[in-house]
């Protein structure tokens, strides 16, 4: 379980992100809302149109996923070789 710890300390669990703060990723990453469901599987679009505008609360593990895969995690990053998004003004 070496890669749970960092500094010799137990990761804690995080707090559910606000609507803004799954926005504003997604947005800093320069994802449209589709290519940001893909990137988490899920089924249903629409779904993250819901995370963002607080009528549904994403799961915390989809939350994580979506964080390494942008690039973005305070734990983890994608490894070598997995394209991380680049912003559109990076392109």
């Amino acid at each position: 379980m070496q890669s749970a710890l960092r500094n010799n300390r137990r990761m804690s669990i995080p707090a559910p992100p606000t609507a803004e703060a799954i926005k504003a990723a997604r947005l800093d990453a320069g994802l449209t809302q589709s290519e940001a469901a893909e990137f988490v599987y899920l089924g249903d679009v629409a779904r993250w149109s819901e995370y963002e505008r607080g009528v549904k609360r994403i799961d915390v593990a989809r939350w994580e996923l979506f964080l390494i895969k942008i690039g973005k995690s305070p734990y983890y990053r994608p490894a070598r070789g997995v394209p991380v998004p680049k912003k559109a003004s990076e392109s």
